[in-house]
This record gives C-alpha cells, structure tokens and sequence, in this order.
C-alpha cells in the first residue's frame, strides 16, 4: 500500500521566515567554501613538499614486494652510525625538570575516567593484563586478528604515565628534539 509523503505543517515553525532561510543558504555557501580552500591549501602544501629536493632520499624505485620491504626497513630502522671510542664521562648533562608537585599528581589521579578499569585491581605497577575480546560477527575465531585486546592498567599506573608523557611532550617541544619533517603526534 502506497502512502503519500505529508508536506509539513506551515505551522510546525512559526518563527521562520524566508530571510532565515535565505541566510541558511548563505551559510551552507561559506562552509563549503572553506572546506574547499582548507582542501587546496593542504593539497598545495603536501605537493609543495613533495617537490622539495631536501625531502627525497636518493635512490631508485622499488617494484618488487621484497625491495619494498627492504627500503621500508632501511627508512624505518637505519644502520647505527660508527661511533668513536671516547671515555664516557661521569656526569651526564641531564634536561632540566622541575620536581612533579603534588597537585599535578592529584590533577592526574583525578583525569581518570571514572568509567575505566578503576579501584584496586590487585596489579603490581609495571604488569598489565591483557583481556582478550571476540569481535563480533567473525566466522573463525582460530584467527588473531579477530580478537580485540583490552589492557588493564593499575590506576596509579595511568596517573604516572601521563604525567612523564606530559614531561616528554614539554622537554621534545622545548628543546627541539624531533626533526622539522616530523608531523604527527604533536603538540
């Protein structure tokens, strides 16, 4: 049985008038906008990139499956530099970093989520346990891959975390430890 689609009521929203959807127009238009100029400027920068002779290491092309997996092996883990012998000395010149005070292990405690593996879990601070999860409509479950892995760590495990995370993130942006071509994972 066919049932005809009802028009809606004019007097569902009285309070609209044609300018306000006049102005809806408008600024659907500007939102497309910038998300098509925030599109070109991405594209122009990564091409930019691209382009720049300092960022291409030089080499041929890989085709084959076992070149590739070489050239992503020698780009993800190169070989050491040699090292000259030196006497190593007794005093390292260590970063600078304040003491944590004690509100910022509150601050940390308390930014748990409440709703996240809290309370005592009877967990020595440097052990996890690994909770594995069936993914639901798998047909074999023989596979790894159809599991998912939940970690439970002790909560002052969390806290202590993030608070040297914190530290880490300070002392890489403050010094400048990460080369300029590193994008991710910054803040």
């Amino acid at each position: 049985m066919h049932y005809p689609r009802a028009r809606p009521s004019r007097y569902i929203k009285r309070w609209w008038r044609r300018e306000d959807a006049e102005l809806r127009n408008i600024a659907t238009r500007a939102k497309r906008l910038f998300y098509r100029t925030i599109r070109r400027y991405r594209k122009q920068h990564w091409e930019a990139f691209l382009n720049d002779n300092d960022n291409i290491q030089e080499g041929g092309i890989a085709i084959e499956d076992k070149e590739i997996g070489q050239e992503l092996l020698y780009a993800f883990f190169p070989s050491p530099p040699l090292c000259e012998y030196k006497e190593t000395p007794t005093i390292y010149n260590q970063l600078y970093c304040e003491p944590i005070a004690k509100y910022k292990v509150k601050a940390a405690v308390f930014r748990a989520n409440p709703d996240k593996a809290l309370g005592r879990d009877g967990l020595p601070a440097r052990v996890v346990k690994i909770i594995p999860l069936q993914k639901p409509n798998r047909k074999d479950y023989i596979i790894a891959n159809n599991y998912r892995l939940i970690l439970l760590l002790p909560t002052l495990g969390k806290a202590l975390e993030s608070l040297v995370a914190e530290r880490i993130v300070y002392l890489v942006e403050e010094y400048s430890l990460l080369p300029k071509t590193h994008f991710g994972a910054r803040k």
